[in-house]
């Protein structure tokens, strides 16, 4: 089921890229991590739910996959793009109850007496229980854009009403609170189905919760559900370790070294990044980690790679939170895995430039564009920084660079029109920013200085299209609002000049 779902999943899932270079007939998890989201963007919710995005990925959560032989072509016929049964015959469409059926034959026996509903209505069919379609989160309530939940879960009102989603029920039912739905349910049904003991476990920890239990309910080595192991390790790593820590118990560390002798190359590659991230100064445990090197076989740079990916996000969450000697302590033990990584080299360069160490930022985008000399955005990083270092015409050359790298990377035309609009040349300046805008059009920043440039061209009819663009993106952007009002002010009476931007 799992190779099936593998040849769905190269084009319907939404998946972290480890490298470049694949092509069909490859392994793709050499290539692709279809859970890095979990830890990247942590989409899901505990119960693999959306939270924002991956709906396809919510069939590795559903009963049907984990204790059964559900795959995507079980109910989606694909090369006729139409619905059918597990049995390969045709349905009428999506909502054809013959999906969930022909694996479930006895509830056709007494329907009403399942659904409590009357036949042939919405709530008597599967899918308006066991998959409803729900607002997808990140699209808001604007436009109305649902998605099925591939989960197939069994209503729990209360429960989804905590974790912030409309239950099945109350989607029908939106006039009855989340407790009486659940009351109803209860008498229905009695009791739910346990929950997967890894979903119970990242349900139960929260901010209180000590390293010990956390370690109880989320290290579990004998538990086959992968994508909530992953989650679970990623909420364990993050919140429970930290660089070179004392202190680790001998139990969460065998816990960790289980793990990474997991099959799932996820799996191996967060505990293995954790017992790096932590105890990896320690002789024993570096010991163990070169074992874990040497074993990897055909699986070595699959590892190696999320091993990487997982410690630079780690050293992601800790510059964004200020702490970049923590950050670089992460990204550090990244170029212990694969040395001379041009991402782990920029990052660290990131790092350097947040504490104001522009030299060694320098040295290490150097270091980084040996290694790849087609990075535009390093070339663009490097160019700040060499502003900040005083040196203003090799930042230019750098910006130039970029954008001679890749032609689309909109910050290197934003930090070119800066240099023109500087000196005075603002005709060059709003040419560069209109690439800038082009290539992203969501990049406020170059909409207010194209604003502020075609003001000083004596262009302000442009300039308001400008600035209305910034708001389109930024609402509240007083810059722009301030501008827009002198510019619808009446042709700025009195001689008065537009407001400058801070």
């Amino acid at each position: 089921k799992d190779e099936s779902l593998e040849v769905c999943f190269r084009c319907h899932a939404v998946k972290q890229p480890l490298t470049t270079g694949y092509l069909p007939g490859m392994k793709l998890e050499e290539y692709y991590s279809f859970k890095a989201p979990l830890w990247i963007d942590e989409p899901l919710l505990p119960d693999g739910r959306v939270r924002t995005f991956a709906y396809q990925a919510n069939h590795l959560y559903s009963d049907c996959y984990l204790n059964g032989s559900m795959t995507c072509v079980d109910c989606h016929a694909p090369h006729g793009l139409g619905y059918r049964d597990v049995w390969d015959q045709p349905l009428d469409g999506r909502f054809d109850d013959g999906q969930c059926l022909g694996c479930h034959p006895s509830r056709t026996a007494d329907l009403e007496a399942h659904t409590h509903h009357p036949a042939g209505s919405r709530g008597s069919g599967c899918i308006g229980c066991h998959m409803p379609y729900r607002q997808h989160p990140t699209v808001g309530g604007t436009i109305r854009f649902s998605r099925s939940d591939h989960t197939i879960p069994i209503p729990r009102p209360r429960l989804d009403q905590a974790m912030g989603l409309p239950s099945a029920c109350a989607l029908c039912h939106p006039d009855r609170s989340a407790e009486e739905l659940q009351e109803t349910v209860t008498e229905w049904y009695g009791g739910s189905d346990p929950r997967h003991p890894l979903v119970e476990g990242l349900l139960a920890v929260g901010p209180e919760t000590g390293e010990a239990e956390a370690r109880a309910l989320l290290l579990r080595p004998e538990q086959s559900h992968v994508m909530a192991q992953t989650q679970a390790l990623w909420v364990y790593v993050r919140r429970y370790l930290d660089p070179d820590m004392e202190g680790l118990s001998a139990a969460s560390r065998r816990a960790l070294e289980q793990l990474a002798g997991a099959d799932d190359l996820d799996i191996k590659s967060m505990a293995l990044a954790g017992l790096h991230l932590a105890l990896g100064n320690e002789p024993e445990v570096r010991a163990v980690l070169a074992r874990a090197m040497t074993s990897l076989g055909d699986h070595d740079w699959g590892v190696r790679r999320r091993w990487v990916l997982i410690l630079r996000t780690l050293g992601d969450r800790y510059l964004d939170a200020g702490e970049a000697g923590e950050a670089v302590r992460a990204y550090g033990k990244a170029l212990e895995v694969i040395p001379e990584h041009s991402g782990v080299l920029s990052d660290l360069a990131l790092a350097a430039s947040s504490v104001g160490d522009f030299e060694e930022a320098l040295t290490l985008y150097d270091r980084s564009l040996l290694t790849d000399p087609n990075q535009s955005q390093v070339l663009v990083n490097r160019g700040v920084v060499l502003e900040n270092l005083g040196r203003g015409e090799e930042a230019i050359a750098s910006f130039q660079a970029a954008a001679e790298t890749n032609p689309g990377e909109a910050l290197a035309h934003l930090n070119l029109g800066n240099v023109h609009f500087v000196r005075g040349e603002y005709p060059e300046a709003v040419e560069f920013y209109r690439r800038a805008v082009v290539n992203n059009p969501r990049l406020v920043n170059g909409h207010l200085m194209l604003a502020q440039s075609l003001i000083l061209l004596g262009k302000p009819d442009s300039a308001a299209v400008s600035a209305r663009n910034v708001l389109e993106f930024d609402p509240v952007n007083d810059a722009a609002q301030r501008m827009l009002r002198d510019l619808l002010g009446g042709g700025l009476p009195g001689g008065r000049s537009p407001s400058r931007l801070p």
